[in-house]
């Protein structure tokens, strides 16, 4: 079963073989202004597809993640751990599927505020 979602202008289009189990929402300075759920795949376990206008990308505190956005519409689709991390992990934003999808999965608060 291929799960898909898209940023709010169809610009990036995500897909995924399946769900998470557990969704994360964090409350550091960063993701509580994304408002997003945070759902953690490998990266070989997604695809994304970029349409007309590229990707931007935000990295900032100790430049272990890059948060992806579409350069159109604006909307947060995911964030990338960097190599120098050693995670293999995307995490998607999860907002970006319609609400049937995600809505019985659980949530996880993270504490990022206190790192």
């Amino acid at each position: 079963m291929t799960v898909r979602a898209s940023c709010h202008c169809g610009n990036v289009q995500i897909k995924i073989q399946h769900l998470v189990a557990v969704l994360h929402s964090c409350n550091c300075s960063i993701c509580h202004r994304y408002a997003a759920l945070w759902g953690f795949h490998k990266v070989a376990q997604v695809f994304i597809e970029v349409g007309d206008f590229a990707l931007s990308r935000y990295r900032w505190g100790d430049e272990m993640i890059d948060f992806y956005f579409c350069s159109h519409c604006g909307s947060t689709t995911h964030y990338l751990a960097l190599k120098k991390s050693k995670i293999d992990r995307l995490a998607i934003n999860y907002r970006l599927f319609e609400p049937d999808i995600y809505k019985d999965l659980a949530i996880k608060k993270i504490d990022g505020a206190s790192f």
